[in-house]
């Protein structure tokens, strides 16, 4: 099974999503439920695969640790900061 990851323009905004929950986890259940009810939908109409439902998930994790390396990133700086001063 080969998995459709970054297939349309739609793909950054998964990411970006992914990001931003990072910070704010209550978006993980409100973004789960939109991507089934919107992988439920589609499927009826055959506008998507499986494949792609999968593709979204790996998109939307990749923007999750993304928005894990920011916060990494930004305490290392801040910490580097304090001991600076």
């Amino acid at each position: 099974m080969t998995i459709v990851v970054f297939d349309d323009w739609k793909s950054y905004i998964h990411v970006l999503v992914g990001i931003v929950t990072w910070f704010f986890p209550l978006l993980l259940f409100i973004y789960i439920t939109y991507e089934v009810v919107e992988y439920l939908y589609k499927k009826r109409k055959g506008r998507e695969s499986f494949k792609q439902f999968v593709g979204d998930f790996i998109e939307f994790y990749i923007g999750y640790y993304m928005g894990r390396g920011l916060e990494l990133i930004w305490c290392n700086i801040n910490n580097f900061l304090a001991n600076v001063r």
